[in-house]
């Protein structure tokens, strides 16, 4: 996973690698059985995801 900080932002660029290629439809995060929805790919990599702002601030929240 690779955060981008920005010292303006409050909430950090977030994105994820998965280890395979995946649908695009089909890249969802789960946390604790929780689903925050599909993940958006990030240019014509289909391996590398964005994140948005709820899903970078649940790993966040999880990782405390």
């Amino acid at each position: 996973m690779l955060f981008t900080v920005s010292p303006k932002v409050a909430l950090p660029k977030a994105q994820i690698q998965l280890a395979s290629k995946v649908s695009k439809d089909k890249a969802e995060l789960w946390l604790n059985n929780k689903n925050y929805g599909t993940l958006q790919p990030a240019g014509s990599d289909a391996a590398l995801y964005d994140l948005s702002a709820k899903q970078t601030q649940a790993i966040i929240d999880k990782a405390r």
